[in-house]
């Protein structure tokens, strides 16, 4: 399961909600004027970002079983910890009732939801309720849960960095994005003292850093799946971090992009156009497919515009996107949050790849949250 989580990723949540409010905004293909295109979209997203997205719970992630058609949302309520797991059945009528699958009773709260393709596991980011987002000595913990026993298992921690993101590489092994702080005198943002990122392959109780240095604020980072257990990673480069205009507190930055196999490995960093594509030319002669993903889409697809596009132009009725995942190259789902009659409810929805941007909207279901179902 790919886990992407859109509620902290300004930037890309804001682009998001201008592309569900109107279709038209969704930058098309690569072109010459495709960033005239993403500039105009800049200037419309930010009055986009209101209280409708900030407002709690907030979601901090998706889980999607695709064999056992259950999706797992990480709904966070007064604190930033305070992430109960619940889930949501797809099957069967079209509204009920969404269910505690870990608790308000539980000590901990449970970030980034990610269900191995088999459906029998569940991978997620562990920390104790009552930490705060401010505590620059919170400890984040890798879980994995059996989804048939229940049973917990402690994988992996983030010692002094925190989690962002978990990606199932296949039935077992992990990618995970760990932000941290690279020395002493790296200035903070906000008691929040990041400017680095990692990524870890985490296999059979191992964890292995790969060759990847990226700046260290989420969305940095993208991993998106092109085939069975192949990603194209692409990372932006820690020190090539510039504001996007004067006095912003947005930046972007210059990247570098690697093709992982989960049986092959990393492949060699590139910074080149040609050589990404010679990258892609091999996965695609390998895999048969990049999983409907175009070569220059990939090239272009800069941090988040990828992940966002099976999305873009789908949710018109909606004011943002709360939360969505690609389950795989083919399959995802979002959930967005709403109130009916005073009740929370969420509404989940699967897409599924056709052909062609947006991905088709196979089903949606409403859920009502499990405390206002009790009243």
């Amino acid at each position: 399961m790919r886990s992407a989580k859109f509620s902290l990723w300004a930037g890309l949540a804001g682009w998001l909600a201008l592309c569900v409010s109107t279709a038209s905004a969704c930058p098309g293909p690569p072109g010459p004027n495709f960033d005239a295109q993403m500039q105009q979209v800049w200037t419309q997203i930010i009055p986009e970002i209101g209280p409708a997205h900030r407002a709690r719970p907030i979601l901090q992630g998706v889980g999607y079983d695709v064999p056992g058609q259950r999706v797992y949302i990480s709904s966070c309520q007064r604190q930033p910890y305070a992430c109960d797991l619940l889930r949501v059945d797809l099957n069967g009528a079209q509204d009920h009732d969404a269910v505690y699958f870990r608790g308000p009773s539980s000590p901990h709260g449970y970030l980034w939801p990610a269900v191995s393709p088999d459906g029998h596991y569940l991978a997620a980011v562990r920390v104790l309720r009552s930490a705060r987002w401010t505590q620059r000595d919170v400890a984040h913990e890798l879980v994995r849960i059996d989804l048939h026993t229940g049973e917990e298992q402690v994988l992996a921690s983030a010692g002094n960095g925190r989690f962002d993101r978990v990606v199932y590489a296949d039935d077992q092994a992990l990618l995970v994005v760990r932000q941290f702080r690279s020395s002493p005198t790296a200035p903070c943002r906000d008691d929040y003292c990041t400017d680095a990122a990692e990524v870890l392959l985490v296999r059979n109780g191992e964890s292995v850093v790969l060759p990847i240095e990226a700046a260290g604020s989420p969305s940095k980072v993208q991993i998106t799946p092109i085939g069975a257990g192949t990603f194209l990673i692409f990372a932006t480069r820690r020190y090539s971090l510039q504001p996007i205009a004067p006095g912003s507190r947005l930046v972007s930055g210059l990247g570098s992009t690697w093709v992982f196999d989960a049986t092959i490995g990393l492949s060699a960093e590139t910074r080149l156009r040609d050589e990404s594509l010679a990258l892609l030319a091999e996965a695609e002669a390998r895999l048969g497919s990049l999983g409907g993903w175009t070569p220059d889409w990939l090239i272009a697809g800069r941090v988040g515009r990828l992940e966002g596009q099976p999305f873009c132009g789908t949710l018109a009725q909606m004011a943002a996107v709360d939360a969505t995942t690609l389950a795989d190259s083919t399959q995802g789902v979002y959930v967005t949050k709403h109130r009916e009659r005073g009740r929370l409810r969420y509404r989940v929805g699967r897409v599924e790849n056709r052909g062609g941007i947006p991905w088709a909207v196979v089903s949606e279901i409403s859920a009502l949250h499990p405390r206002a179902s009790r009243r």
